[in-house]
């Protein structure tokens, strides 16, 4: 079996930097301590080319990957990447010359987060559109000029680092994706980033972990560090092939351990000195060490197979989505002051995150199945995907489940109907068949309603009904789903004022009905909330809510969505179960890598593979990998 290619190691240059002492930091801070990864800071515009070749040729000779930045301080000029008066285009492509294979390239800083994700005043880019393609070609077409020209147009590899939930947007003509870690939810990001390199192409994903400034505001606090290993852990069972340690091996120089605010140049009067009361030889940066020191060794032990963990079920992105869990000032786009470019209840679905990777309460009775399978998909994870990826992307999974906001076309729509006919799973609301890029905007569904051809009806925006009834099901037409069927109950869920559209049936069937009694004398005119298509080989799912599902009729919404997730579990060959705090990845040959994510406590962890059962005791933070 193909063992996957992993590089890890250091970042050099962020404090200080030394050409002449560059190669002796390398040695003894990388190569000696077992990494092969060197990310590099080049803050000196004296380096000369015959330095540059010199490390290029180093790094070969050791078998040491690395990247390189120049704009640390970001985009600040719009298209200009400061250069180094000894670097220009033929010692770039020298250096790949070479280096080679050892030669990741250049990168790109957060261009995502100043160009279209940035709190107000952060940075001195906004927009003022009142379409959301404005706001998103301005961001294409700016990061595209960085891309080109950091990559040569096209001639040397190039990566931007991105903390926020555009990094999808950022990446498409990247050579690979990077994820600033620690910005935000790592159960949204890592997925978003893994998916994000699928729809790319990208031949693998990187993790820059921004500990120090990101993981927490209390650098001497324990659970903070605890969070820096359980990044690095997570990051790697999940796939990341590049890992790199953004600050706190040298000094910390944030938050309650920095003498002053820290400007962007990073000056020495700004952070404490390399030997002062928080440099080198402090517990906590030492800490920072060991742990890197820590995963280098367990990178000798393990051989994980290559291609990436198992993954089933996909959230989709919605096209047009500018939502994000870090760093938007909840103004989307960078389009500030406006009501409607505020977080409204689209970007309120992304909530779904805090519940998925949790099992259900003991006391939910919609949980069914002979063991709680509730706390994860099928093989422990889920990815989540552009909406506009292709669809041999999208064929990868068995289950599309769509989230915040999207605007429909009908390039994304044809796909969807390739999925469901090839055998996939599909669910979404009536919202996210609208077609409109304004954020105020009149409602326009896609084929002016008529998604007979997926859906199997027809749907209405001008009949459509404003309702507080509750929700009932009957038995699913979806082989594995069991939802709480029986139209002879009490409605469920007491969700306030929903709109619905009208749905005029054209094959499809109505699996959801909206009621205010236990029992309704004329079942057939109960109002349609959920509808269910079989198409080819698969089954597209509808909720009718013309409204984003995140306030009113989220529970209804996270019903559904909570029984796909479950029931891609209960097909699987291989199940896994334990305590809430359990994450794990199923990779090629049955590996399966468990991770405790409870800090202080051991779990039990059970894997099911059909035929037999092994059951594990976990160590608090332990990340164990299984073999068959």
């Amino acid at each position: 079996m193909k063992k996957d290619f992993v590089a890890h190691g250091i970042a050099i240059g962020q404090y200080e930097f030394e050409p002449e002492k560059i190669k002796d930091q390398i040695k003894e801070l990388c190569i000696d301590k077992g990494m092969n990864y060197v990310y590099f800071f080049v803050r000196d515009a004296k380096v000369t080319r015959e330095q540059f070749l010199d490390w290029a040729k180093y790094m070969a000779d050791n078998e040491v990957y690395f990247t390189y930045t120049f704009n640390y301080g970001r985009g600040s000029k719009k298209g200009k990447i400061e250069k180094p008066a000894g670097y220009d285009n033929e010692t770039a492509l020298a250096m790949k010359e070479v280096a080679g294979k050892y030669f990741l390239g250049h990168v790109l800083l957060e261009l995502g987060s100043e160009f279209g994700c940035a709190a107000q005043g952060y940075w001195p880019n906004s927009n003022d559109v009142e379409h959301i393609s404005d706001a998103y070609n301005s961001l294409k077409e700016t990061v595209d000029e960085y891309v080109q020209a950091g990559s040569l147009n096209g001639q040397v590899p190039v990566t931007v680092i991105e903390a926020t939930g555009l990094l999808p947007y950022v990446s498409e003509n990247t050579t690979y994706p990077t994820l600033e870690m620690l910005c935000g939810n790592p159960e949204i990001m890592v997925p978003l980033l893994r998916a994000s390199a699928k729809a790319a192409k990208a031949p693998f994903w990187a993790t820059y972990i921004a500990d120090e400034w990101y993981g927490g505001v209390r650098n001497l606090d324990p659970l903070k560090q605890h969070r820096l290993r359980m990044a690095y852990d997570y990051s790697y069972m999940n796939g990341t092939s590049v890992f790199t340690l953004e600050s706190g091996d040298e000094r910390l120089g944030s938050h309650d351990t920095c003498a002053s605010q820290v400007g962007d140049d990073f000056s020495e009067a700004d952070i404490p000195a390399l030997n002062g009361p928080y440099g080198y030889d402090h517990p906590v940066v030492k800490f920072h060490r060991d742990v890197m020191k820590e995963f280098a060794d367990f990178l000798h032990t393990d051989s994980r197979p290559a291609g990436g963990p198992k993954v089933k079920v996909a959230f989709v992105q919605g096209n047009l989505d500018g939502y994000s869990p870090w760093r938007s000032g909840s103004a989307l786009w960078n389009n500030y002051n406006k009501k409607e470019f505020g977080y409204d209840t689209p970007e309120f679905v992304w909530r779904l995150f805090d519940e998925v990777t949790t099992k259900r309460n003991w006391a939910d009775v919609h949980n069914f199945g002979e063991v709680d399978l509730s706390g994860a998909p099928a093989y422990g994870t889920y990815d989540i995907v552009p909406a506009t990826a292709d669809y041999e992307v999208l064929s990868q999974y068995d289950y599309l489940i769509f989230t915040g906001w999207n605007t429909m076309t009908p390039e994304i729509y044809e796909n969807l109907k390739k999925f469901v006919q090839g055998g996939g799973r599909l669910f979404m609301t009536a919202a996210h068949l609208n077609t409109s890029d304004r954020r105020d905007g009149e409602m326009k569904l896609i084929n002016n309603g008529d998604v007979s051809d997926l859906f199997g009806c027809i749907l209405n925006t001008e009949n459509s009904l404003c309702t507080c009834q509750g929700y009932k099901f009957t038995e699913s037409i979806v082989p594995e789903l069991m939802y709480p069927a029986d139209f002879y109950f009490d409605p469920l869920f007491p969700e306030g004022y929903v709109n619905y559209a009208g749905v005029t049936l054209k094959g499809a069937v109505p699996s959801g009905k909206l009621s205010m009694r236990f029992e309704e004398e004329d079942v057939d005119a109960m109002p349609v909330w959920l509808t269910e298509n079989k198409l080819g080989d698969g089954y597209a799912v509808l909720m009718t809510s013309l409204d984003y599902p995140s306030m009113c009729g989220y529970t209804a919404f996270k019903t559904v969505v909570r029984e796909m997730v479950t029931a891609s579990h209960r097909q699987c060959p291989i199940k896994v179960y334990g305590g809430d705090k359990l994450r794990f990845n199923v990779y090629e040959g049955d590996k399966v890598y468990l991770l405790n994510t409870d800090f202080d406590c051991q779990i039990q962890a059970i894997i099911d593979y059909g035929t037999e059962k092994r059951k594990f005791t976990l160590e608090p933070r332990e990340l164990k990998a299984v073999e068959r």
